[in-house]
């Protein structure tokens, strides 16, 4: 039988059912212990205006990003903990007695976890990136205890072959110390300027905005020297914007939407910043995915070396999956950055094995 050939059947159902229980109530649990975890740790850190009601609203805010994070490890367990109610209630039993196959049933499991990844992909390119981005704004001033917004790299933003970096950014969204560098096709420099702030002025409806640079020096090279000039007032046409560079500073790449993965990739000032952004924007599109291949091995599992353990022993066994995973995929990410390896396949491997390990289990759990 096709897995899944038509509408749903009432054994369909019931698994669907099931599983879209325990997933929710897997989910409703990782969030309520990450949420306390995260509050002690946001109140050790706590200095200057940054108390409990700031570091309460910044787990508030942040948790769209941490609903799209779980989804994965919901999705496990909660198809596990699933099967394992029917298969405690002998439901899976009658269900293959009565001809339905291994493959249907896994298929039927899977449906409630695809349906909340969906809904995790539309939190994760709407809501999450713009109240992130509020939230470590909110936190990173607080802390701070001054006006403007710092970090330690400072907010840096490439058009073309102007690369522009500022020190810092206040509440109102005013770049404060910038310099400017343009490079020719070669990257060699042609000429710097340095400016005391500078102010969004409008936006040009192109997706760029117009600064008014103020206090501004510059210096061009001709005839074999420098030469500088000064000007009270200069404009600045740029694809940056005030929320945007809050986030490149602020927030991390894996954090980003796709579509400002794709822009950074475009305008990266250099080939590590590059290598970083590409290898977040595919661990991003690989997420639904990730899901959809850890369902698939715990089942694996689950019908066969775990088919006569308890519901606990499953679970444990779901956790260790889960986390083996994480571990291999935190690994590879960083291992792709320092030997230049090719994102793609550093994301896609755990995956494909991942993948091959479900089938070949169930497979042989199917086998007569």
């Amino acid at each position: 039988m096709a897995p899944l050939s038509g509408l749903p059947d009432r054994m369909d159902r019931l698994v669907i059912a099931s599983v879209l229980r325990a997933v929710v109530i897997v989910l409703a649990a990782f969030l309520v212990l990450d949420w306390t975890l995260s509050l002690l740790n946001e109140m050790r850190g706590r200095s200057g205006a940054y108390g409990f009601r700031e570091a309460l609203l910044f787990v508030v805010l942040t948790s769209p990003r941490r609903i799209w994070e779980l989804m994965p490890f919901a999705g496990l367990l909660g198809a596990l903990a699933g099967l394992s109610v029917l298969a405690a209630r002998s439901e899976l039993l009658v269900m293959r007695s009565a001809g339905r196959s291994l493959w249907r049933i896994v298929a039927a499991a899977m449906l409630p976890c695809l349906m909340l990844v969906l809904l995790g992909v539309v939190i994760a390119e709407t809501v999450a990136p713009t109240t992130e981005s509020i939230a470590q704004t909110r936190k990173a001033l607080a802390r701070g205890g001054e006006p403007e917004l710092r970090t330690r790299a400072g907010f840096w933003h490439r058009d073309g072959n102007r690369i522009t970096q500022a020190l810092a950014m206040d509440p109102e969204g005013h770049l404060i110390g910038i310099s400017q560098f343009d490079l020719d096709a070669e990257g060699r420099l042609l000429s710097w300027r340095e400016a005391r702030r500078a102010a969004p002025l409008e936006a040009l409806g192109d997706g760029r905005m117009r600064w008014q640079l103020e206090q501004v020096s510059t210096q061009q090279w001709r005839a074999d020297r420098w030469h500088m000039t000064r000007q009270e007032h200069a404009v600045w046409d740029s694809t940056a914007t005030v929320a945007g560079l809050r986030a490149a500073a602020l927030v991390a790449p894996e954090r980003l939407p796709v579509s400002e993965l794709r822009q950074r990739i475009a305008g990266a000032a250099d080939a590590r910043e590059q290598q970083r952004h590409r290898l977040a924007l595919w661990q991003r599109l690989s997420q639904p995915l990730g899901v959809v291949v850890l369902v698939l091995l715990g089942s694996g599992f689950l019908f066969g070396p775990l088919r006569e353990r308890s519901m606990g022993v499953r679970l444990a066994a779901g956790v260790a999956l889960g986390l083996g995973f994480r571990v291999m995929q935190d690994l590879l990410g960083p291992a792709s950055l320092v030997y230049g390896l090719p994102p793609v396949v550093v994301v896609f491997t755990p995956l494909l094995l991942a993948l091959l390990a479900g089938g070949l289990l169930l497979r042989r759990a199917a086998a007569p």
